[in-house]
Parts: C-alpha cells; structure tokens; sequence
C-alpha cells in the first residue's frame, strides 16, 4: 500500500513538486512497534468525498485539469 501511495504521489505531481514522506514510530512493546506514516506532496490530491472510497477496489478520481 505504502509502494503504491508514493508511486502515485511521483505520478500526479506537477512539474517540479515536491514529495515528503515521513514516518513515526507511535507505539512500542516487547513484540511489536507501530508506526504511522505520511505521504505529502504538491500534486492534484483528493476531495473529501473521494477520500471516502479510496479502500474499494477499481476506484480512480477523474480529474478536471
């Protein structure tokens, strides 16, 4: 999923975006470390109402530019 986000990030951005990722270690036990990542970058994002679909399967925003 991660290879997929910043793959997308790379492939809508405008000429000469830029592209931040950056991750947290938020939780640490003797098994287990979770951490959270972020992906942020100048390209044409997603609306609130897409954001709401992004985890089922096929979807795409069209976009109007």
């Amino acid at each position: 999923m991660l290879m997929n986000i910043i793959s997308n990030a790379v492939k809508y951005n405008k000429e000469k975006g830029v592209i931040l990722l950056s991750y947290y270690e938020t939780q640490v036990d003797d098994r287990h470390i979770l951490f959270e990542f972020h992906c942020k970058d100048t390209g044409v994002g997603m609306n609130k109402e897409f954001q709401n679909h992004i985890f089922e399967p096929f979807t795409q925003e069209t976009s109007g530019a």
